[in-house]
């Protein structure tokens, strides 16, 4: 979960921009997912070959309950690895253009877009509290006008460190130049 890529036009922040919905950044935070969904298919392929090979072998042996057991655990494996493939692109796409800031969460299947003034944003650092069973450190917040919305959740902590510090310039370019 530590993948962090800027992209925005000159050195992760683009300069005072005059043209009113100009792109001044873009951050593309997501999941750092270890398998591509053809190593994901090669991996399970190859258990599946595995599991089946040892269930046949048992029940040429006499031992046949070995063949419907490998089969439920496929099933359990096959439900874990879509659980695996549905969120291995969650991720976030922050965007600063004009005197708008957009924040696009994909979590799993869902895509939710959320805009924000740009002047009126302000990023917020919340400490996690202790016990409270969380080992980020702390939390990344967009508030606005009553809204709070949690971004970076992804990054690492220093990676987080490091976008929080990006989006700040950004968001300050974007409050000059509105």
């Amino acid at each position: 979960m530590q993948a962090f890529r800027a992209e925005a036009a000159q050195e992760g922040v683009a300069a005072d921009q005059s043209v009113a919905g100009a792109l001044a950044a873009e951050f593309v935070l997501r999941r750092n997912c270890s398998l591509s969904p053809r190593g994901l298919m090669a991996v399970f392929g190859s258990l599946v070959v595995l599991s089946l090979a040892f269930g046949v072998g048992f029940a040429a042996l006499g031992a046949w309950l070995i063949l419907p057991f490998a089969g439920v655990e496929l099933l359990a494996l096959a439900a874990a690895f879509v659980v695996y493939g549905v969120h291995a692109a969650d991720g976030e796409r922050v965007r600063v253009a004009g005197d708008l800031l957009t924040v696009e969460v994909t979590d799993g299947r869902t895509l939710e877009v959320h805009e924000f003034p740009a002047r009126w944003v302000r990023l917020v650092r919340r400490e996690d509290q202790p016990g409270a069973g969380l080992a980020r450190g702390w939390r990344l917040l967009l508030v606005c006008r009553g809204r709070a919305l949690e971004v970076g959740r992804h990054l690492s902590v220093h990676r987080r460190t490091g976008f929080e510090q990006d989006l700040r310039v950004a968001l300050e370019r974007a409050a000059r130049v509105a």
